[in-house]
């Protein structure tokens, strides 16, 4: 599991074919100015974008889901809940063969 939503984005352009911002802004159809403003913790991320990543990258979207919701949280304990959470539905990345960064 990742500690945040931008984690995931980190984690796509690692492994996948979509190694660069506007490469998966694309994949995502958001501009690339919304990976930044999420970099920065500004901004909505919407249940679309949420699934779209979800599937790039082989996980469930409730995993994505819950770590958004614990970012987003300020009290501590409501925080662990939503990790919590998170943590119950996470897998190993694994994004479809179609999406693999090539070796």
């Amino acid at each position: 599991m990742r500690k945040s939503f931008f984690d995931y984005i980190m984690t796509a352009k690692r492994l996948t074919i979509f190694n660069s911002y506007v490469k998966l802004a694309d994949y995502l159809n958001v501009p690339a100015q919304r990976l930044t403003d999420w970099k920065l913790n500004r901004g909505r991320v919407e249940p679309a974008e949420c699934v779209l990543l979800a599937n790039l990258l082989g996980l469930d979207p409730a995993e994505i889901a819950f770590t958004i919701k614990a970012e987003r949280e300020i009290n501590p304990e409501k925080v662990t809940q939503w990790l919590n959470l998170a943590e119950h539905y996470a897998r190993p990345v694994n994004p479809p063969d179609k999406y693999k960064k090539r070796k």
